[in-house]
Protein backbone atom coordinates (compact mmCIF):
# COMPACT_ATOMS: atom_id res chain seq x y z
CA UNK A 1 0.00 0.00 0.00
CA UNK A 2 1.34 3.87 -0.84
CA UNK A 3 2.05 5.56 2.30
CA UNK A 4 -0.95 8.29 1.84
CA UNK A 5 -3.91 5.28 1.97
CA UNK A 6 -2.39 4.20 5.31
CA UNK A 7 -2.58 8.46 6.62
CA UNK A 8 -5.94 8.13 4.96
CA UNK A 9 -6.44 4.98 7.66
CA UNK A 10 -4.84 6.69 11.00
CA UNK A 11 -6.94 10.11 9.86
CA UNK A 12 -9.91 8.03 10.17
CA UNK A 13 -8.99 6.70 13.82
CA UNK A 14 -7.36 9.98 14.92
CA UNK A 15 -8.48 13.11 12.69
CA UNK A 16 -6.32 15.96 12.03
CA UNK A 17 -8.78 18.51 12.82
CA UNK A 18 -8.76 17.33 16.61
CA UNK A 19 -5.61 18.42 16.86
CA UNK A 20 -4.09 21.01 19.23
CA UNK A 21 -3.21 24.26 17.71
CA UNK A 22 -0.14 24.00 19.02
CA UNK A 23 0.43 19.83 18.05
CA UNK A 24 2.68 18.75 15.62
CA UNK A 25 0.63 15.36 14.36
CA UNK A 26 1.02 14.01 11.14
CA UNK A 27 3.65 12.50 8.81
CA UNK A 28 7.25 13.55 10.35
CA UNK A 29 9.47 11.69 7.71
CA UNK A 30 9.45 10.12 4.27
CA UNK A 31 7.09 10.59 1.54
CA UNK A 32 3.76 9.79 0.95
CA UNK A 33 4.05 7.80 -2.34
CA UNK A 34 6.55 5.60 -0.48
CA UNK A 35 5.23 2.01 -0.05
CA UNK A 36 4.37 0.18 2.97
CA UNK A 37 4.27 -3.26 3.81
CA UNK A 38 5.08 -3.49 7.51
CA UNK A 39 3.94 -1.04 10.37
CA UNK A 40 5.74 -0.79 13.94
CA UNK A 41 3.49 0.93 16.73
CA UNK A 42 4.87 2.85 19.41
CA UNK A 43 4.89 6.00 21.55
CA UNK A 44 7.69 7.35 20.89
CA UNK A 45 10.91 7.51 18.24
CA UNK A 46 14.06 6.15 20.10
CA UNK A 47 17.16 4.64 18.80
CA UNK A 48 16.29 1.16 20.62
CA UNK A 49 12.61 2.04 18.32
CA UNK A 50 14.21 2.87 15.27
CA UNK A 51 16.81 -0.45 15.45
CA UNK A 52 13.70 -2.55 16.29
CA UNK A 53 12.18 -1.10 13.19
CA UNK A 54 14.78 -1.61 11.05
CA UNK A 55 15.58 -5.58 12.09
CA UNK A 56 12.06 -6.22 11.88
CA UNK A 57 12.58 -3.94 8.24
CA UNK A 58 9.55 -1.99 9.15
CA UNK A 59 8.48 0.68 6.05
CA UNK A 60 6.31 3.18 8.75
CA UNK A 61 6.39 3.70 12.42
CA UNK A 62 3.19 5.00 13.71
CA UNK A 63 4.03 6.82 17.14
CA UNK A 64 2.07 8.63 19.37
CA UNK A 65 4.46 11.73 20.64
CA UNK A 66 5.52 13.55 17.23
CA UNK A 67 9.29 13.64 16.36
CA UNK A 68 8.99 17.08 15.71
CA UNK A 69 7.38 19.35 18.36
CA UNK A 70 8.99 22.54 18.12
CA UNK A 71 10.74 24.16 14.91
CA UNK A 72 14.23 23.12 14.27
CA UNK A 73 17.00 26.22 13.54
CA UNK A 74 19.65 23.76 12.94
CA UNK A 75 19.71 20.04 12.39
CA UNK A 76 23.14 18.32 13.95
CA UNK A 77 23.59 15.05 13.31
CA UNK A 78 25.61 14.25 16.30
CA UNK A 79 23.19 15.28 18.99
CA UNK A 80 19.49 15.10 19.86
CA UNK A 81 16.73 14.69 17.66
CA UNK A 82 19.69 14.96 14.71
CA UNK A 83 20.84 11.59 15.91
CA UNK A 84 17.25 9.80 14.96
CA UNK A 85 17.54 10.66 11.24
CA UNK A 86 20.30 9.08 9.79
CA UNK A 87 19.49 5.49 10.73
CA UNK A 88 16.01 6.13 10.05
CA UNK A 89 16.59 7.28 6.65
CA UNK A 90 19.43 4.74 5.71
CA UNK A 91 16.68 2.13 6.77
CA UNK A 92 13.90 3.86 4.38
CA UNK A 93 11.38 4.36 7.54
CA UNK A 94 9.03 6.46 7.08
CA UNK A 95 7.22 8.08 10.43
CA UNK A 96 3.73 9.38 11.25
CA UNK A 97 2.48 10.59 14.64
CA UNK A 98 -0.89 10.83 15.63
CA UNK A 99 -0.95 12.96 19.28
CA UNK A 100 -3.53 14.66 20.55
CA UNK A 101 -5.71 13.92 18.03
CA UNK A 102 -5.33 10.40 18.98
CA UNK A 103 -5.91 11.44 22.75
CA UNK A 104 -9.13 12.95 22.48
CA UNK A 105 -10.67 10.53 19.85
CA UNK A 106 -12.93 7.60 20.39
CA UNK A 107 -11.44 4.75 21.53
CA UNK A 108 -7.87 6.87 21.64
CA UNK A 109 -5.70 7.38 24.55
CA UNK A 110 -7.97 9.00 26.88
CA UNK A 111 -11.00 6.45 26.50
CA UNK A 112 -8.07 3.66 27.07
CA UNK A 113 -7.34 5.41 30.46
CA UNK A 114 -11.07 5.56 31.44
CA UNK A 115 -11.09 1.85 30.42
CA UNK A 116 -8.52 0.65 32.92
CA UNK A 117 -10.11 2.86 35.60
CA UNK A 118 -12.98 0.53 34.53
CA UNK A 119 -15.50 3.78 34.30
CA UNK A 120 -18.09 2.72 32.05
CA UNK A 121 -20.03 6.29 31.28
CA UNK A 122 -18.04 8.91 31.23
CA UNK A 123 -18.00 12.41 29.37
CA UNK A 124 -15.72 15.11 28.04
CA UNK A 125 -14.27 17.11 31.05
CA UNK A 126 -15.94 21.00 31.07
CA UNK A 127 -13.46 23.59 29.68
CA UNK A 128 -11.05 21.47 28.12
CA UNK A 129 -10.95 21.95 25.01
CA UNK A 130 -8.30 21.39 22.43
CA UNK A 131 -10.01 22.53 19.60
CA UNK A 132 -13.05 23.35 18.13
CA UNK A 133 -14.14 19.89 17.90
CA UNK A 134 -12.74 17.94 21.37
CA UNK A 135 -10.87 18.73 24.63
CA UNK A 136 -8.65 16.71 27.04
CA UNK A 137 -9.90 15.11 30.02
CA UNK A 138 -12.77 12.76 30.99
CA UNK A 139 -15.04 12.86 34.44
CA UNK A 140 -17.14 9.26 35.61
CA UNK A 141 -18.43 7.92 37.99
CA UNK A 142 -16.97 4.18 38.99
CA UNK A 143 -19.98 1.74 39.87
CA UNK A 144 -19.59 2.18 43.54
CA UNK A 145 -17.30 4.02 45.63
CA UNK A 146 -13.60 2.36 46.27
CA UNK A 147 -11.34 3.16 48.38
CA UNK A 148 -8.04 5.51 46.68
CA UNK A 149 -5.98 2.13 47.46
CA UNK A 150 -7.72 0.12 45.97
CA UNK A 151 -7.80 1.87 42.81
CA UNK A 152 -3.61 1.99 42.75
CA UNK A 153 -3.57 -1.71 43.18
CA UNK A 154 -5.48 -2.33 39.91
CA UNK A 155 -3.93 0.21 38.02
CA UNK A 156 -0.42 -1.04 38.67
CA UNK A 157 -1.74 -4.61 37.76
CA UNK A 158 -3.66 -3.67 34.63
CA UNK A 159 -0.92 -0.96 33.89
CA UNK A 160 1.87 -3.23 34.92
CA UNK A 161 3.87 -0.06 36.76
CA UNK A 162 5.08 -1.07 39.85
CA UNK A 163 4.81 2.16 41.62
CA UNK A 164 2.96 5.50 41.14
CA UNK A 165 2.99 9.02 42.97
CA UNK A 166 -0.33 10.54 45.25
CA UNK A 167 -1.27 13.52 46.55
CA UNK A 168 -3.84 12.83 49.58
CA UNK A 169 -4.93 10.44 51.78
CA UNK A 170 -4.71 6.37 49.86
CA UNK A 171 -7.53 5.52 52.70
CA UNK A 172 -10.36 8.09 50.61
CA UNK A 173 -12.93 6.38 49.27
CA UNK A 174 -14.10 8.17 46.13
CA UNK A 175 -16.42 7.33 43.00
CA UNK A 176 -16.37 10.48 41.36
CA UNK A 177 -12.58 10.49 39.10
CA UNK A 178 -11.27 12.85 36.42
CA UNK A 179 -8.69 12.00 34.56
CA UNK A 180 -6.38 13.23 31.88
CA UNK A 181 -3.89 10.87 29.45
CA UNK A 182 -0.35 12.59 29.72
CA UNK A 183 0.57 15.61 30.66
CA UNK A 184 -2.79 16.93 32.54
CA UNK A 185 -1.91 19.42 35.06
CA UNK A 186 -2.84 22.38 32.97
CA UNK A 187 -6.31 21.32 33.60
CA UNK A 188 -6.13 22.04 37.21
CA UNK A 189 -8.86 24.96 36.83
CA UNK A 190 -11.56 22.56 35.34
CA UNK A 191 -10.89 20.17 37.31
CA UNK A 192 -11.74 22.24 40.23
CA UNK A 193 -14.95 23.16 39.02
CA UNK A 194 -16.18 19.61 38.00
CA UNK A 195 -15.24 18.63 42.01
CA UNK A 196 -13.92 15.17 41.41
CA UNK A 197 -12.92 13.13 44.36
CA UNK A 198 -10.06 11.79 42.74
CA UNK A 199 -7.72 13.30 39.89
CA UNK A 200 -5.68 10.97 37.85
CA UNK A 201 -2.85 12.09 35.09
CA UNK A 202 0.91 11.92 34.63
CA UNK A 203 3.38 14.28 35.13
CA UNK A 204 2.42 16.19 37.98
CA UNK A 205 5.07 18.71 39.47
CA UNK A 206 6.11 19.71 42.86
CA UNK A 207 3.74 23.08 42.74
CA UNK A 208 1.14 21.18 40.92
CA UNK A 209 0.86 18.68 43.64
CA UNK A 210 0.79 21.27 46.24
CA UNK A 211 -2.04 23.54 44.31
CA UNK A 212 -4.10 20.18 44.64
CA UNK A 213 -3.48 19.37 48.12
CA UNK A 214 -4.66 22.98 49.25
CA UNK A 215 -7.68 22.28 46.59
CA UNK A 216 -8.34 19.14 49.07
CA UNK A 217 -8.55 16.90 45.92
CA UNK A 218 -6.69 13.63 45.53
CA UNK A 219 -4.03 13.32 42.38
CA UNK A 220 -3.01 10.45 41.54
CA UNK A 221 0.25 10.36 39.54
CA UNK A 222 0.78 7.38 37.48
CA UNK A 223 3.57 8.90 35.04
CA UNK A 224 3.38 9.90 31.28
CA UNK A 225 4.61 6.46 30.23
CA UNK A 226 1.97 3.84 32.07
CA UNK A 227 -1.20 6.74 31.26
CA UNK A 228 -0.36 6.48 27.61
CA UNK A 229 1.06 2.87 26.73
CA UNK A 230 -1.90 1.25 27.04
CA UNK A 231 -2.85 2.71 23.05
CA UNK A 232 -0.31 0.65 21.61
CA UNK A 233 -2.32 -2.48 20.75
CA UNK A 234 -5.13 -1.07 20.59
CA UNK A 235 -4.43 1.54 17.53
CA UNK A 236 -2.44 -1.76 15.68
CA UNK A 237 -5.44 -3.40 15.97
CA UNK A 238 -7.54 -0.76 14.27
CA UNK A 239 -4.80 -0.09 12.02
CA UNK A 240 -4.84 -3.82 11.12
CA UNK A 241 -8.75 -4.37 10.84
CA UNK A 242 -8.88 -1.17 8.80
CA UNK A 243 -5.97 -2.45 5.80
CA UNK A 244 -7.63 -5.97 6.27
CA UNK A 245 -10.83 -4.46 5.25
CA UNK A 246 -9.27 -2.71 2.16
CA UNK A 247 -8.82 -6.25 1.26
CA UNK A 248 -4.97 -6.08 1.72
CA UNK A 249 -2.28 -7.79 3.96
CA UNK A 250 0.17 -5.74 5.81
CA UNK A 251 2.20 -6.73 9.23
CA UNK A 252 1.43 -4.31 11.93
CA UNK A 253 2.83 -4.90 15.17
CA UNK A 254 3.66 -3.68 18.83
CA UNK A 255 6.83 -2.67 19.64
CA UNK A 256 8.40 -5.16 21.95
CA UNK A 257 11.38 -2.59 23.15
CA UNK A 258 9.86 0.39 23.61
CA UNK A 259 10.30 1.31 27.32
CA UNK A 260 9.59 3.74 30.09
CA UNK A 261 12.02 6.17 30.31
CA UNK A 262 12.55 6.09 34.11
CA UNK A 263 13.70 3.54 36.34
CA UNK A 264 12.35 2.54 39.41
CA UNK A 265 15.11 2.09 41.64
Amino acid sequence: MKLQQIIDILEEIAPPQYAASWDNSGLQVGSPEAEVSSILVALDITEGVIREGARKKTDLIVTHHPLFFHPLSRLQTNTGIGKLLPPLLQAGISVYAAHTNLDVAAGGVNDQLGRALKIARWKELPGGRTSEVKGFGGIGKLEAPRRITEIITDLKKSLKIPTVRLVGSKEKTVQKIAFCCGSGADLFPEVCRAAPDLFITGDLKYHDAMNFLLEGIPALDLGHFASEAGIRKPLAEKIRQAIYRKGEHLTVQVSRTERDPFQFI
